[in-house]
């Protein structure tokens, strides 16, 4: 498979059947994150920083992947490319307080390379619904790619 094409993610919506992998160097961050998850039903793992959440992302892809942009050492930039090219089929959102209104560039280039972008701080309400969102989109591309699956690609 080329390091363009991601395989197609099989999520259930049942939330049981997610897994979360929430990825911050805040402590008190990640097990907010955790007990919100983990109280609305999703499967949730947690890093504190971007080498271990790797290493877990290796160990079983996660569904979804919550990653804080601003890490030190290995950032939350670094953690989505090696993610991406690696070819897994996971969602990722950043959720970070970088992403402000003073750099629509940035900002514009941040939502291209993710599923999703959440400010900090923000709702409870809105970390669900843009998760929602997420993986609302995800069963979407499953329903459409299942439309005809006699299709096949190749010369014509």
């Amino acid at each position: 498979m080329s390091a363009n094409k991601q395989q197609v993610p099989k999520v259930n919506m049942d939330k049981g059947n997610i897994e979360i992998l929430i990825v911050d160097d805040e402590p008190c961050i990640c097990s907010a994150l955790d007990r919100i998850l983990s109280i609305e039903g999703y499967r949730v793992r947690t890093a504190l920083d971007g080498e271990t959440a790797l290493k877990l992302c290796r160990e079983k892809s996660p569904d979804v992947l919550l990653l804080d942009l601003m890490m030190p050492g290995m950032d939350g930039r670094e953690v989505c490319q090696r993610v991406r090219e690696s070819g897994t089929a996971t969602r990722i959102i950043y959720f970070t307080a970088k992403a402000d209104n003073t750099d629509p560039p940035g900002l514009k280039q941040l939502r291209n390379e993710v599923d999703a972008l959440i400010t900090k701080p923000c709702s409870v309400k809105t970390l669900l619904s843009r998760l929602q969102n997420v993986l609302e989109g995800t069963q979407q591309i499953n329903k459409a790619v299942n439309v005809n699956p006699g299709v096949a690609a190749g010369k014509l």
